[in-house]
């Protein structure tokens, strides 16, 4: 039995969305195993270059971070990846810009208000007497603060590339780039950093968390849309919770 032209076409456009699912599944799995393989690097050289105790430290102030971020974001990068797809979807590119730009201003005001708590919590501990840490240890808790929204940024990176159906490329920023970066910088840099333990650690994490984050801009400026002439539309009462 002939198939008509319309089935034939319909028939191949399933295979063509079928080879694209697959290929971006194969290449979550390669990305998957790369970021662990990069992270038993990762923690092989640091757990050997520091020690028991200020490992120790740097793995809990890691794991501080990265909870504190999930919060930070407010489910923002699910909220844009599922806004920007519909809007992809529509064929409406002011509002998929205007997403993109408001979920930058968004988390950057976040951030600010992060940012000056901390300074405010910081300040007022210390007038008062009851700040808890010496010197070096709040300069732990400092760059732990810094981590969070350098953590938040990347989820947000992620729903947009996911939004915009580049979901690989939105993984690259915390799966590769992050812990890739990290093994370059504790291979070429770990002989001047030992000696702060979990200190001088934690501010490669942030140098290689802030690369990644740089590096995926690029990406985002490679492979998006560029910003239409007529400019971004914004509907912050429907975006916001």
């Amino acid at each position: 039995m002939f198939q008509t032209p319309a089935t034939v076409h319909n028939t191949i456009g399933l295979l063509g969305r079928g080879g694209k699912y697959l290929r971006g599944a194969v290449g979550l799995t390669a990305l998957r195993f790369a970021s662990v393989g990069m992270g038993l690097i990762v923690t092989a050289l640091l757990s050997r270059g520091l020690g028991v105790t200020e490992f120790g430290i740097f793995a809990f102030a890691i794991s501080v971070a990265t909870l504190l971020a999930l919060p930070l974001t407010g489910g923002l990068p699910t909220l844009l990846m599922r806004e920007i797809a519909i809007a992809e979807a529509k064929n409406t590119p002011t509002v998929s810009a205007g997403l993109t730009q408001w979920g930058y201003r968004l988390m950057g005001l976040v951030s600010l208000t992060l940012a000056l708590l901390a300074a405010a919590a910081w300040w007022l501990g210390r007038k008062t007497g009851l700040w808890p840490w010496d010197p070096k240890e709040s300069i732990v808790v400092a760059l732990v603060i810094l981590l969070v929204p350098a953590l938040s940024w990347q989820q947000v990176q992620r729903g947009i590339l996911s939004g915009h159906q580049k979901v690989v490329l939105g993984g690259l920023g915390e799966q590769l780039f992050r812990p890739t970066l990290m093994v370059f910088l504790v291979i070429t840099l770990g002989a001047w950093v030992w000696p702060y333990g979990a200190l001088g650690v934690l501010g490669l994490q942030l140098s290689a968390t802030l690369a990644a984050i740089l590096m995926s801009f690029a990406l985002m400026r490679r492979n998006l849309p560029a910003r239409i002439n007529t400019g971004e539309e914004i509907h912050n009462r429907e975006w916001l919770p």
